[in-house]
């Protein structure tokens, strides 16, 4: 099989996927472009919104992938509220402070009772990446897709043949970091190209024939809004779509997405930012209308789950990567100087505010290229 290289070099030095029609191994995952639409009153539209593109998907054979964040609790209120108790799933990490307690927490008695637990150990990682990247026939999200494949497995598909989500929300209610960052530059112009600060691991000729500034479509006045088109329609979204799919199909379930919902959708990219960034809130109005459903809607935060990577690449998971990357099929690879990888990897071990994926995204690509050559 012959690889596509412009692709390959855009996930090592970019850690992008799906972004283009450059794949590893497929077409990628296309949004209709987001339409204009009236709105008269914010939070009435949206919480009809909401509740009409949460409930159509009932199913008495559904479950939630629950996190301990706003976004997928937001689905289980909706639900309580109608008087259904569908499963719900939470995955963890061995030996880490993870959302399982948390979510614990959350649950009434009745709901914890159809409520599933997975924990990915560190000694499982290895031959899951080689399974799920043979499946998926691209490089995924890591730990994270590898606890999520091997919850919807474990026990969700004797129960469950639908597997809602709360994808989409963080962009399309300007729910990520970043988002803060666009709305400070919106006073200082437009964003600048940022190059990849790991070129220097990868072969001179592959960057020379591939580097270059990427760029996407801009169609709003705002770098806030053009930042999240980019995610919805190009960086983020796509990704775990396709990520997620692919994963759920391995165990004949499909995903089901509320969030994403056409007239969801339109109406974000229709809302003004101030509804979105408001007195220091990120997901300014979906969490007044959240706040009706679920206490202490304001005090959510994003999952830090990805953290577990930094911790696991420096902890249980360290000379695993190392023997790959001072593996002789490692360094016969022409893509990268397999001998700065090493070192790199050594510096990131000792550096615990080196918060780079470098170390994962090098693997699956190393993984990916074993499996398809």
């Amino acid at each position: 099989m012959k690889s596509n290289d412009r692709a390959i070099f855009d996930y090592l030095a970019y850690s992008l996927l799906d972004h283009s029609d450059d794949t590893f191994l497929g077409e990628r995952i296309k949004f209709p472009e987001p339409q204009k639409v009236k709105i008269v009153n914010p939070e009435i539209q949206l919480e009809l919104l909401l509740n009409s593109a949460i409930l159509r998907c009932f199913s008495s054979r559904m479950g939630i992938h629950l996190s301990a964040g706003i976004d997928s609790n937001f689905i289980r209120a909706v639900f309580s509220k109608a008087g259904e108790r569908p499963h719900l799933f939470t995955h963890g990490f061995y030996g880490e402070a993870d959302e399982i307690s948390e979510v614990k927490e959350l649950l009434t008695r009745k709901e914890k009772q159809r409520w599933v637990r997975t924990i990915l150990k560190p000694e499982e990682v290895m031959p899951l990446f080689e399974q799920t990247i043979k499946a998926q026939g691209a490089p995924h999200g890591g730990l994270t897709t590898l606890a999520y494949f091997k919850m919807l497995g474990d026990e969700c598909r004797k129960n469950i043949n639908i597997a809602l989500e709360g994808v989409g929300m963080d962009e399309l209610a300007g729910g990520y970091f970043h988002y803060q960052q666009d709305y400070v530059k919106d006073r200082f112009g437009k964003q600048q190209f940022i190059k990849s600060p790991i070129l220097d691991l990868l072969d001179d000729d592959f960057v020379k024939a591939h580097d270059r500034e990427i760029s996407f479509p801009q169609p709003y006045k705002t770098n806030f809004e053009n930042s999240q088109y980019r995610d919805y329609m190009y960086t983020k979204t796509p990704k775990v779509v396709r990520i997620n799919d692919r994963t759920a199909k391995m165990w004949n379930i499909k995903v089901s997405r509320p969030y994403l919902d056409k007239s969801l959708v339109d109406f974000f990219f229709s809302l003004p930012v101030e509804w979105k960034f408001r007195k220091g809130h990120q997901k300014a109005l979906f969490r007044k209308v959240a706040s009706k459903y679920i206490p202490n809607a304001y005090e959510y935060k994003k999952s830090a789950s990805g953290d577990i990577q930094l911790k696991w690449a420096r902890g249980p998971l360290k000379d695993t990567l190392m023997n790959i990357f001072t593996s002789q099929d490692f360094r016969n690879c022409s893509y990268w100087k397999a001998s700065k990888v090493i070192k790199r990897f050594e510096e990131f071990v000792l550096d615990d505010k080196d918060m780079s994926s470098f170390p994962w995204i090098f693997l699956q690509t190393y993984l990916w290229l074993r499996l398809h050559r």
